[in-house]
């Protein structure tokens, strides 16, 4: 790599520093202090590419824990949480996904809040940007039975994404065994969310609860 280039990823984490220094000290209560010591990582651009997605996310976060007014009010992470979170943000660039990002880490630092889980970062690491406009119609819903007339988006665009949330554990395949119920499993009078796209039927599970009230698409109340 030329010195022009080292120059300029040089320039991109003094600039991440400050950009952390800016956010306040929310980031050193929630991932310690080992984060004012990443400049010296930038070896390469792969190592710039990480450190401008950190930065563009810690910003992200810092407006949504202002505009909820809790600075100066938030619980330190736990390294279980911590540790694959800052890993699973410095690999993100798409912007709707670090929106997502901001919004679990500002739930996540709120001490009024539920412990985060660590199985919702497994999941929000490993979606697609075209996933979020399948997960937002599947919020708004929350029960029913909703058809790809319900998407804006090509058949087989909604098939592929659905097809990797259920990898995912967000929904299963309507076999005939087992369906979970977003609003608890013993809630039997109402039907479970399903999406039927050709001849395949896709049922929420639980999982998809936690991740709509982890990133602030439903609010405390739906909590069970």
């Amino acid at each position: 790599m030329g010195d022009k280039a080292n120059e300029e990823l040089a320039k991109l984490g003094q600039k991440s520093l400050e950009t952390a220094e800016k956010a306040g000290g929310w980031i050193d209560d929630v991932f310690g202090n080992g984060i004012r010591h990443v400049a010296g990582a930038f070896e390469d651009s792969m190592a710039g590419f990480r450190m401008r997605n950190r930065a563009q996310v810690m910003e992200k976060t810092r407006k949504a824990i202002e505009k909820s007014g809790m600075v100066g009010n938030v619980r330190a992470l736990d390294p279980r949480i911590s540790i694959p979170l800052f890993d699973a943000i410095s690999n993100e660039s798409d912007d709707v996904l670090q929106r997502v990002w901001a919004d679990y880490i500002r739930n996540a630092v709120d001490p009024k809040l539920p412990n985060p889980e660590r199985v919702v970062i497994d999941v929000v690491r490993r979606l697609e940007p075209a996933d979020w406009p399948v997960l937002r119609v599947a919020f708004a819903h929350k029960t029913g039975e909703l058809t790809a007339a319900n998407f804006d988006m090509e058949e087989s665009a909604l098939q592929a994404s659905l097809d990797r949330l259920h990898v995912l554990g967000l929904f299963e395949h309507n076999d005939g065994g087992l369906i979970f119920l977003l609003g608890g499993e013993s809630d039997l009078s109402r039907k479970p969310l399903s999406i039927t796209v050709d001849r395949s039927e896709y049922s929420a599970t639980r999982l998809l609860r936690k991740l709509a009230v982890a990133t602030s698409q439903w609010s405390d109340e739906h909590v069970s």
